[in-house]
């Protein structure tokens, strides 16, 4: 049976936003849901994805529109996943989602890019996403050496992920044809010194590491007299 409450309670678990598909396992019919579009209760978002008007309307709306348009492989990625794992260095409100090859319409105001590999993927803010680990990868086509060293410390610092699992990724999924590689390999061997802070301390040592001085390591714990450590910007 036909439950509105059930469907707006879904939407507004998932940034306002429903598909066909669930409104209809929801007990909907199509002439129901073309009722509420007629109506203007509900706003197509693309063919077959509503916005149902139980939040508000939001860029995180657009991106899961989006994603849910694209069909269920896809993911949010590159600059747009970078912004739903709040990584510092990517900036913007850009709608970037990756597919594989098929016949399925692009989505509406949205930068498409078609994979033949499967992506590993996760969640961020309740939208599938590439993996952190994946999105860096993704990044390094963008961006410049600054701005991918503060993702990537960003990803570290929030505990997204680890230096071996980048390195991994990088193994199975980075080389030879794929953009970025040989800029976030070099990019992760600056954690080797420790993980900064915060933005400015990239800043701060890419500027020491340019001087005619020892490298500097970030974080690194100093024992004091009573017991507790103290953890300078850089040693």
């Amino acid at each position: 049976m036909w439950d509105l409450g059930r469907v707006r309670e879904y939407a507004r678990s998932n940034h306002g936003v429903v598909d066909r598909a669930t409104v209809l396992e929801l007990g909907a019919t199509d002439d129901i849901i073309q009722r509420q579009v007629n109506g203007g209760r509900w706003e197509e978002l693309n063919p077959g994805v509503y916005y149902l008007n139980v939040t508000p309307i939001t860029w995180h709306t657009r991106v899961r529109g989006a994603v849910l348009a694209a069909g269920v492989e896809a993911l949010a990625s590159h600059r747009t996943a970078g912004l739903l794992w709040n990584l510092d260095g990517v900036g913007g409100r850009i709608v970037e989602v990756t597919v594989p090859y098929s016949d399925k319409p692009i989505p509406r105001g949205v930068v498409l890019h078609r994979t033949r590999r499967p992506l590993p993927s996760d969640v961020a803010e309740g939208i599938p996403t590439t993996s952190a680990e994946r999105t860096l990868l993704d990044l390094a086509r963008y961006l410049p050496d600054l701005f991918l060293e503060k993702a990537l410390m960003s990803a570290l610092r929030q505990q997204l992920t680890t230096v071996d699992s980048v390195g991994r990724l990088l193994v199975e999924h980075g080389g030879s044809g794929v953009r970025g590689t040989k800029k976030l390999r070099r990019v992760l061997a600056l954690a080797d010194d420790g993980i900064t802070g915060s933005a400015a301390e990239v800043e701060a040592a890419q500027l020491i590491r340019s001087a005619p001085v020892s490298a500097p390591v970030a974080q690194r714990a100093i024992h004091l007299p009573d017991g507790s450590n103290a953890y300078p910007d850089f040693c």
